[in-house]
């Protein structure tokens, strides 16, 4: 109980006041960390959706070759970093689209 304690206590002293609001009522480092986990990840989930669709409407205008891939790739290395990363043959699909 004392560790479990020291860990939230740790924890709630490192969220930001927007984030600390949101869990007034957590009693254990467990409760918290399924609460942050939960919160944080219907954002991610949101954001993955708007890489995608950025993805899919990316359109290459009057970029050069060069900076449209770089575009593309960038998004995918952010659904990368996200959790949701695509292989190189569905981005090439993307491309092409």
């Amino acid at each position: 109980v004392r560790e479990d304690q020291q860990v939230l206590g740790y924890l709630l002293q490192n969220l930001s006041k927007e984030v600390l609001v949101t869990v007034p009522m957590i009693t254990t480092a467990r409760e918290l960390w399924v609460a942050l986990a939960s919160m944080f990840s219907l954002q991610s989930l949101s954001r993955v959706n708007n890489i995608r669709t950025a993805l899919i409407n990316m359109q290459k205008g009057n970029q050069s070759v060069a900076s449209y891939f770089a575009a593309m790739r960038g998004l995918a290395d952010e659904l990368a970093a996200a959790g949701k990363a695509i292989q190189d043959d569905e981005l090439m699909s993307y491309i092409i689209h």
